[in-house]
């Protein structure tokens, strides 16, 4: 675990489990072992307090401390010993009165102990806010009263969340999630509601952002810290209010549920993009660092004047995040250029390397695995998956899985232990005169792996048949698991709508790495949203974010995320037809032995030009070198 990320669980960790014991403090007795004499428990009240904080308003409550002795008395301690607040972004102790803060809700423990015995309760911070959005200059005096007088609407008045979906979970430094409503007929004031044990956030707004027949409301890095840090490791519920500026009548929506993981995400991600209505020589690799507190819009990575102005694609990125590798001309020609992210500068010239259209690089980035169709390649098999040198791209060796023209491999996945790989095995292979694999049918995914030294013959983690694919196999961060997606074609036979490349019945699944393992859909992170129409949306090309993190401050809770492309819409926002947005799904990795469902609903990610056509995301540990 990289230590930004170990400093951060342990310091969550602190925030919301029950503290275990601190530094004696003043007033406590006998400097040698700091216990009282005689001292069996210390019991605080009051035990288990709820506490609210109504606007900016710190609230106070005084508490006490009780010691029962081996002897049958009982004394008062509070003035002897020390209270300490578990979670000290909560509030403070100034002796036995806790004063709160005012930005955050929670729960944390209150300790008091002698040196050897300690008593311990809980206590609930919910902090309760009414917010007039600043963006908003013409509100009425007090909106908030005209929500509590008015009469119940009928339809059409009732307002309606479109997205983000029931039940999603997003990481606390998403930081724009947007929530996209229909406002229902005559109204013209809306109050966003947000509520858990923790939080009881409104805010008086108007339909800001009017967007085909509704309205996009963006929390402000105010509201988005009272909501997502109180409610960090939990969840809560949202849901939209809406009346006239006269309050003859209210009428509510549905409420959602919103999660918050425990743990910040964390990396790099790299996608490729063309703009609307451009030539290929207009496509880019685009970044985001999760770990930056500054980035404010995706940076341009590598463009086309790179690449000799032809399309920049496919790509791979190295665990360490200093290398980038693209094939540009799509997978029909597959030149590479090999990037040092950190100088900026290519490692291997354009176009100078055995060309590969899909490559995967190992743990260290000494080697990189790659694919490609065309038999027009000499010095090695190109059917098979071969292995490049990762710093000046020559080949090395050749793994022979069985690949022919006919039934090429693909899509190659190293894993993060190094003695595996996943990849793609075409059935049916699709434009063979352009040495393509992107139209291929009939595949299945299979895996190799390294025992003493030598690469074992391949398996089949999934089976082929007519009319059905799977193909873009991911391993997991601890390579227990493989995404990847799965096809099946309207028509029943091979080809169409079945050929890898922009399948409308794309879906994710998930499938240990073992033979006869069986998979398991992400039935959540698969569904449509209410703007969509199809009863499914494409969702292609899965990628994971490389780290293992917490759902909940239990330090049992994992949680994965991985990313998909998409041509979903984004609410009320719509992509282009044809064109993809990059969607992230929350997994839990420990739901797919149990044969359930371990996704949460999809979200897009914010930062993403939407009048782009973006795909492929790839991740990294890190950000490396500065993108001027």
């Amino acid at each position: 675990m990289p230590v930004r990320r170990l400093l951060l669980a342990l310091s969550f960790t602190y925030l919301f489990l029950p503290a275990c014991g601190h530094q004696p403090g003043p007033g406590q007795a006998d400097g040698g072992s700091g216990s009282l004499e005689g001292l069996t428990a210390i019991e605080i009240s009051p035990p288990n307090a709820t506490l609210v904080v109504e606007g900016d308003t710190a609230t106070s409550a005084t508490y006490s401390a009780r010691g029962s002795f081996a002897d049958g008395h009982t004394e008062d301690l509070s003035s002897r010993l020390q209270f300490v607040l578990g979670a000290s972004a909560l509030g403070s102790f100034a002796g036995a009165q806790l004063t709160t803060g005012t930005s955050l809700g929670g729960r944390t423990s209150i300790v008091v102990s002698d040196g050897k015995i300690s008593g311990t309760t809980q206590v609930t911070i919910q902090i309760k806010k009414r917010y007039r959005d600043p963006a908003v200059t013409d509100l009425p005096a007090d909106p908030a009263a005209l929500f509590a007088a008015g009469a119940a609407a009928m339809a059409p008045r009732i307002p309606e969340l479109v997205y983000p979906n029931d039940g999603v979970l997003v990481p606390p430094n998403l930081g724009k999630l947007e929530f996209h409503f229909r406002p229902g007929t005559g109204n013209t004031l809306f109050e966003l509601a947000f509520s858990s044990p923790l939080i009881d956030v409104r805010v008086y707004t108007r339909c800001t952002v009017p967007l085909n027949g509704g309205c996009i409301f963006l929390p402000n890095p105010t509201v988005w810290q009272w909501i997502a840090e109180s409610d960090r490791g939990g969840g809560m519920t949202a849901k939209v209010r809406a009346t006239d500026d006269a309050g003859t009548q209210i009428g509510a929506s549905g409420e959602i549920l919103v999660n918050f993981s425990q743990d910040n995400i964390e990396g790099g991600v790299y996608y490729w993009t063309t703009p609307k209505g451009g030539m290929s020589s207009d496509s880019a690799i685009m970044r985001w660092d999760f770990g930056s507190t500054t980035q404010t819009a995706p940076e341009k990575v590598v463009g086309t004047n790179l690449t000799g102005n032809k399309c920049v694609g496919c790509h791979t990125i190295s665990p360490d995040g200093n290398r980038l590798l693209t094939a540009s001309d799509g997978s029909y020609n597959a030149n590479l250029l090999l990037f040092d992210l950190a100088t900026q500068l290519p490692l291997v010239p354009f176009d100078s390397s055995p060309p590969n259209a899909y490559t995967s690089f190992n743990k260290d980035a000494s080697r990189f695995v790659g694919t490609f169709a065309d038999n027009t390649q000499t010095g090695f098999q190109s059917y098979d998956l071969n292995f490049f040198d990762g710093a000046t791209g020559a080949f090395i060796e050749t793994v022979a899985v069985g690949g022919s023209e006919d039934t090429p491999s693909a899509h190659p996945d190293w894993s993060s232990t190094g003695d595996a790989i996943a990849y793609t095995r075409i059935g049916v292979a699709g434009d063979k005169a352009n040495g393509t694999t992107a139209s291929g049918a009939r595949s299945n995914v299979r895996v190799v792996r390294r025992e003493a030294g030598v690469w074992t013959a391949p398996f089949d983690l999934t089976t082929a048949a007519p009319g059905k694919g799977s193909y873009y196999p991911a391993f997991s961060p601890d390579a227990s698991l493989v995404v990847f997606n799965r096809s099946s074609c309207s028509s029943g036979s091979d080809g169409g709508d079945c050929d890898m490349y922009d399948d409308p019945q794309a879906s994710v699944h998930l499938i240990a790495p073992e033979s006869g393992a069986q998979s398991v859909a992400l039935t959540r992170g698969n569904a449509p949203g209410k703007e969509d129409v199809a009863p499914v949306v494409e969702n292609s090309f899965p990628k994971w974010v490389p780290f293992t993190f917490h759902r909940t401050s239990e330090t049992s809770s994992r949680l994965m995320w991985l990313t998909v492309s998409s041509d979903r819409s984004y609410g009320l926002r719509r992509p282009e037809a044809g064109y993809t947005l990059i969607w992230m799904i929350a997994i839990d990795p420990d739901a797919v032995a149990a044969g359930v469902d371990p996704s949460f609903p999809a979200f897009a990610l914010p930062f993403q030009n939407i009048a782009t056509d973006n795909h492929t995301a790839q991740w990294t540990t890190k950000v490396v070198g500065t993108i001027l």
